[in-house]
């Protein structure tokens, strides 16, 4: 069974080698660092802020949605960001 990524962006840049890993601004990375961080702990956000407050329920999509215009940019910026297959390790600061 092949491994189909329905996540994938609909094109990928090709990239040679060299070109990574890649330096970003020192802005842009605590940016990429922080909505990396916070897309590891969507799912545990969602049940805390459902089981614990109704508030929660409200902030939750407004916080995810500034995130995802934020990843949106920097991927704009950043091409590479959205290869498939990158190598481990290859954002660099």
């Amino acid at each position: 069974m092949s491994q189909h990524n329905p996540y994938a962006p609909p094109t990928s840049v090709v990239m040679n080698s060299d070109q990574l890993p890649f330096v970003m601004d020192p802005a842009d990375r605590k940016k990429l660092d922080v909505v990396i961080k916070d897309a590891g702990q969507f799912w545990i956000a969602i049940v805390l802020c459902i089981l614990c407050s109704a508030i929660g329920s409200i902030i939750i999509p407004f916080w995810y949605l500034a995130r995802l215009i934020q990843w949106n940019g920097l991927a704009k910026k950043y091409p590479a960001l959205t290869v498939n297959g990158a190598p481990e390790g290859s954002i660099h600061s």
